[in-house]
């Protein structure tokens, strides 16, 4: 039996129409973005689960709205993703106005959704966007995180040069790449690369094992453990506790492969205890085999001991859902890694077009406050691939300039 046989499929979805006149917010007046009443009567209709038809995320949107007659609408209201870009990102518990600026999940361009909101009963009153705020600020102070820098964004510096550069920068948290340090340990010893660390006031959060065919079905798993194995060590040895695996591939698999592919999750898991560490798992948005989060989260929790991870670009600029985020249970993300989308057509987004995160159009602070929500207290590891060459310690400082704001802004850091 397939670990998806089970799953239940949403009941009386209707097809939603989006029309023209709303292709995006800039040919919206703020009444139209204001009132349930500007939406189309089927823009109302949804299923009790809240999942969105696949007519209209087909079409590049992402969208959730209750019914306008309750009281409660707005609470779950959010537009997003226009052919690519950001149309509406919008959560009425936190609308509350701060220096001219709407603060929270709305973007400063929409207006103020309070007055909609009818303050009919106790239980209403007690989901005011005032006192949702006060939650929210909770929240926050409860989910801080802390910047990072992965290895893949400064490898043309090396092992050494990035991480000595990203110091002096002020970093102080890093994810390592198991490639840099094989070419460091060709000249060097492990216990110097450690010593790397340690002399720059470095803590290590993760490691990229760099280690493929190890979640799909395919006659070099075996071969893919051992490497796996070798590479745990040499992370163990340099103070590591979490190692995370992409899943990049372009085989064909049916959905037999995917019980196969829980059981290969279970090994690696196993492999990883062995030295005591975390094994994570990263899925990549044009995987033919892992590329969404909700298939993650199904097989990490049927596979038991492999955590999930959330890279914010494979994430967003793929065929994952912003309303999947609901699905994460409290503790369950391991790690994330944290990049923008740039302001491109979707059909020019690669691996390589990660912007630093402020650089793009991406709701980067929603899903930060979210995470929040989730009990996400780690770190922030920013991995982009554009900027490889650049020096390290001018990559940093303007990475800190760029994202910690961002960080600030969603009540983070």
């Amino acid at each position: 039996m397939s670990v998806f046989s089970n799953v239940i499929k949403p009941q009386g979805l209707e097809p939603l129409q989006f029309p023209t006149k709303f292709r995006s917010h800039s040919e919206m007046t703020p009444d139209q973005i204001a009132k349930p009443n500007a939406l189309p009567a089927s823009a109302n209709r949804r299923s009790d689960t809240g999942a969105i038809p696949g007519s209209l995320r087909n079409r590049g949107c992402n969208f959730l709205i209750r019914d306008p007659t309750d009281p409660l609408w707005v609470d779950d209201a959010f537009l997003t993703g226009v052919d690519g870009h950001l149309a509406i990102a919008a959560y009425a518990r936190t609308l509350k106005r701060r220096r001219g600026r709407t603060t929270g999940r709305m973007p400063p361009t929409l207006m103020s959704l309070n007055e909609e909101v009818p303050l009919l009963s106790r239980r209403t009153m007690l989901l005011t966007p005032l006192a949702l705020a006060a939650l929210r600020g909770v929240s926050s102070a409860q989910g801080r995180m802390t910047l990072a820098m992965h290895q893949n964004t400064s490898s043309g510096a090396g092992y050494r040069g990035s991480l000595e550069g990203w110091a002096r920068a002020g970093i102080r948290h890093v994810e390592l790449n198991a490639g840099l340090v094989d070419d460091f340990l060709t000249t060097d010893s492990l216990a110097a690369a450690r010593r790397v660390l340690t002399d720059n006031g470095l803590t290590p959060v993760s490691g990229s094992v760099g280690v493929g065919r190890l979640w799909e079905p395919n006659p070099d798993h075996n071969t893919a453990l051992d490497t796996l194995r070798a590479r745990c060590e040499m992370f163990a040895e340099l103070g590591l506790e979490r190692v995370y695996a992409s899943t990049g591939t372009n085989g064909e698999f049916t959905e037999d492969d995917y019980d196969r592919g829980i059981e290969n999750m279970r090994m690696a898991g196993d492999v990883a205890r062995e030295f005591d560490l975390i094994m994570m798992i990263e899925f990549i948005r044009n995987s033919t085999f892992i590329s969404t989060l909700t298939t993650t989260l199904r097989m990490t929790r049927a596979a038991g001991n492999v955590s999930p991870m959330l890279d914010f670009y494979h994430f967003l600029s793929g065929l994952s859902g912003l309303e999947d985020l609901d699905l994460i249970r409290p503790g369950e993300i391991a790690h994330v890694h944290f990049q923008d989308v740039p302001d491109i057509p979707r059909e020019l987004l690669t691996g390589r077009t990660r912007a630093i995160p402020g650089d793009g159009i991406a709701p980067v602070s929603w899903v930060l406050q979210t995470l929040a929500d989730k009990g996400y207290t780690g770190a922030l590891s920013v991995e982009l691939f554009l900027y490889q060459q650049v020096d390290p310690y001018e990559l940093a400082v303007e990475i800190r300039e760029k994202a910690e704001p961002v960080m600030r802004d969603a009540g983070v850091l």
